[in-house]
């Protein structure tokens, strides 16, 4: 598999440019780092879980998952 037809880099990536896209825009860049997580939990369109993923540095940054059914991103794939 080439990275041009990875589906997790391509959903990713594309989660990722959209981020840095209305942080820069709509923020000037002042949102914090996060991390994306594709999750379906039923009814709900996503959720955000503050301080959820930490590093050996004792860093910590939100997770904010977004439901994959709703339509996000999935003109990458069909």
């Amino acid at each position: 598999m080439t990275q041009e037809d990875n589906p997790t880099s391509d959903i990713y990536g594309a989660i990722g440019r959209a981020y840095a896209h209305f942080n820069g825009r709509l923020f000037d860049g002042q949102l914090p780092a996060c991390l994306f997580v594709l999750q379906r939990p039923p009814g709900m369109m996503g959720y955000v879980s503050q301080r959820r993923w930490v590093n050996d540095a004792k860093q910590y940054v939100d997770e904010l998952a977004i439901n994959p059914s709703i339509g996000l991103g999935t003109h990458c794939w069909r």
